[in-house]
């Protein structure tokens, strides 16, 4: 029969690892044990001593008494019998935060056991402290028990949802298992939770290193750097980056000489064919039978041979918006807009993912510049959009109602109905409501006078011949209605005065719905 453990808040939990009791016992000795009952009980400096261990002072004294009554060789056993029968007042008294104190020494002292003992001890004395979770995952996570940390850290932040550490050290273990996306999406919850997490920089210019996207990387690198200068890890790791990046230009330039005279190709393409031309055009054919996957890899692919390749990031971008991770797609973007000061696509893109998450004025900043680039006048994102393009708008903005509002510049119907639908869209917006307007005309100029006359808010696009066949679009205005879960759920054809009220109790079921 095994004896229970027990514990001492001055040398840790009963040897765990020989299902025994405290050292005070059975790992000091019998010399060890006799010295300190036989020192007289005054004194024992409290001060010196661990707090913990301070209170076990009451069972010395029995021992005393029990050393005056029984035989010389009687007492240890006599005091392991009643160590191991009574409970640990040392333990039992302690708060969660000294617990996790506790806890954290024996950590620090290699004693992993014993600290998770303590951790586990902390978390039941209360359950709703977040920060027994993180320590016990931590001290998981330094014995290799991934699966066992990876659940206590997000306990941690079941309880702590702006636990920036705990997002961070989570991304950290997924980046290590080689789920990079995964990683990506826990880091930068970590940053938008503290824009000044130097840490979190660095970490994230590793998960981009290893998927290739040194520029990318580079940037985060030099991110920490600005917070922290000294830090040395992101020091290194930008130079390796940027090492990378020279033997990648190297090989362009290499390629380059080895062009036939005469070749029209690109100026970073071989005799042979661009490699990473090749991957670019797999990863469009994979993108538009919405092989997701398959469309990355093959970008990734493209950056890694060319990593000035302005775009694949932005096609790479695009690809992410479509599987709904718009914190990867704007970092695609912003290195598109880099790398091509002038890429209006990647301004337009830009400025979509900002108004898609309701950040009004980074999107404006953005569609400003793409008008500017363009020589438009600034009217809402009145730029051109293909079917791919809209699946990927429906698809970031999952979750919302959503009305497809089909129109032409020279229908009195769309004319009346454009007032109507921007007052819908203002009283519902903040419900979830979000209009999407789809000019079915090519002819431009008309369309952004009336706009920006009529003071319109939501995002209005020219759509392309590939929405409206896909939409069977035969007359105007049309609207498709379509629900949070990005199904479609009804179709009107034409406006007129007595419509505005179905029209609204269709958004209004459609909200209460899942709302």
């Amino acid at each position: 029969m095994i004896a229970r453990p027990v514990s001492c808040a001055a040398c840790g939990p009963s040897s765990l690892r020989t299902g025994f009791f405290c050292e005070l016992t059975a790992l000091s000795g019998y010399n060890k044990f006799m010295s300190i009952v036989s020192e007289p009980v005054s004194s024992l400096d409290r001060s010196k001593r661990e707090p913990g261990s301070a209170r076990r002072l009451p069972a010395f004294k029995h021992v005393l008494k029990l050393r005056l009554r029984i035989p010389h060789f009687l007492v240890l056993p006599a005091v392991v019998v009643y160590v191991l029968l009574s409970p640990c007042a040392c333990v039992s008294t302690l708060s969660v935060e000294e617990k996790n104190d506790h806890g954290m020494n024996m950590l620090n002292e290699g004693k992993a056991d014993a600290a998770i003992y303590y951790f586990k001890l902390a978390i039941q004395t209360d359950p709703d402290y977040p920060y027994s979770y993180y320590n016990l995952g931590s001290a998981y996570l330094g014995e290799g028990r991934e699966g066992e940390a990876i659940n206590e850290f997000k306990d941690a932040i079941r309880l702590k949802p702006d636990y920036v550490k705990a997002h961070a050290t989570l991304g950290w273990i997924y980046y290590k298992q080689g789920a990079y996306d995964i990683a990506l999406k826990k880091l930068w919850e970590a940053i938008s939770i503290d824009p000044d997490y130097a840490e979190g920089y660095y970490r994230l210019g590793e998960v981009y290193l290893a998927k290739g996207l040194y520029s990318v990387a580079a940037r985060q690198y030099d991110e920490a750097l600005q917070i922290e200068p000294g830090y040395a890890e992101a020091q290194a790791g930008l130079a390796k980056v940027n090492k990378l990046i020279r033997e990648a230009r190297l090989a362009d330039a290499r390629e380059t000489m080895e062009e036939p005279a005469g070749s029209t190709l690109l100026p970073s393409a071989s005799a042979e064919g661009d490699q990473a031309r090749r991957h670019y055009k797999a990863g469009i054919s994979y993108l538009k039978v919405e092989n997701f996957d398959l469309a990355t890899r093959e970008f990734q692919e493209a950056i890694m041979l060319r990593p000035d390749y302005a775009e694949a990031y932005d096609r790479l971008g695009s690809t992410y918006v479509l599987m709904g991770q718009n914190y990867l797609a704007k970092e695609m973007f912003k290195e598109a807009v880099r790398l091509k000061p002038s890429y209006v696509s990647a301004y337009e893109n830009l400025g979509i993912v900002y108004y898609n998450e309701n950040q009004y004025e980074l999107a404006m900043a953005y569609n400003k510049r793409a008008s500017e680039l363009r020589g438009d006048d600034i009217v809402p994102f009145l730029s051109k959009l293909d079917l791919l393009g809209l699946k990927a708008k429906l698809a970031t903005n999952k979750g919302k109602v959503i009305i497809l509002d089909f129109w032409v510049n020279d229908c009195p119907n769309c004319q009346k109905s454009e007032p109507f639908m921007n007052s819908l869209y203002n009283k519902y917006n903040k419900q979830g409501l979000l209009v999407i307007g789809l000019f079915a005309n090519k002819d431009q100029e008309d369309a952004r006078t009336f706009l920006s006359a009529a003071g319109t808010k939501y995002p209005t696009f020219v759509a392309d011949d590939t929405i409206m066949e896909a939409y069977n679009l035969k007359r105007v205005p049309y609207y498709v209605y379509i629900d949070r879960n990005g199904e479609v759920r009804g179709r009107d054809v034409g406006f007129f005065e007595d419509q505005k009220g179905i029209i609204e109790g269709k958004v209004i079921e459609l909200l209460e719905e899942s709302g």
